[in-house]
């Protein structure tokens, strides 16, 4: 099997988990009279995981890890974790209408939870997308 092909196929895993995931969560609790809920929840969260893997594969972690400028990283990185990607599936969450709660609920501070709990997400997606990256990284220069 050629280069190419392994860092196509190294990508079909973290879909499938993405998407798995993201079906798990949202067949969990299915609010009465929202017969789309799993479809739009599946499609919301399949997109905050694979949104926050491919920010840390794609741009953090080449731009920013192995060159000088570590703090850099970890200043996007943490502004990435803890504030834009929680906003962004919120919105989502509520563009879809698969959030429990209004958007002025959560930003108020009323909700801790579902803000903690995206978080913690999108860092283990981050921290996938890191290993993920490191390990392209071995295979285009030969290591293994």
């Amino acid at each position: 099997m050629n280069k190419r092909n392994a860092l196509l196929l190294i990508h079909i895993p973290v879909w499938i988990v993405a998407i798995l995931t993201a079906w798990f969560f949202s067949s969990d609790d299915v609010p009465a009279g929202h017969p789309n809920y799993v479809l739009f929840a599946t499609i919301t969260l399949s997109f905050w995981f694979l949104a926050s893997f491919y920010t840390f594969y794609s741009f953090l972690v080449p731009k920013y890890v192995g060159r000088a400028n570590h703090q850099a990283f970890w200043i996007y990185a943490v502004l990435f974790v803890v504030i834009i990607m929680p906003f962004i599936v919120l919105a989502l969450a509520q563009i879809t209408k698969v959030a429990a709660l209004s958007m002025s609920e959560y930003l108020s501070g009323e909700v801790l939870l579902p803000w903690a709990g995206i978080a913690l997400g999108t860092l283990f997606c981050g921290v996938l997308g890191v290993l993920y990256r490191k390990i392209v990284s071995r295979i285009i220069e030969g290591r293994m």
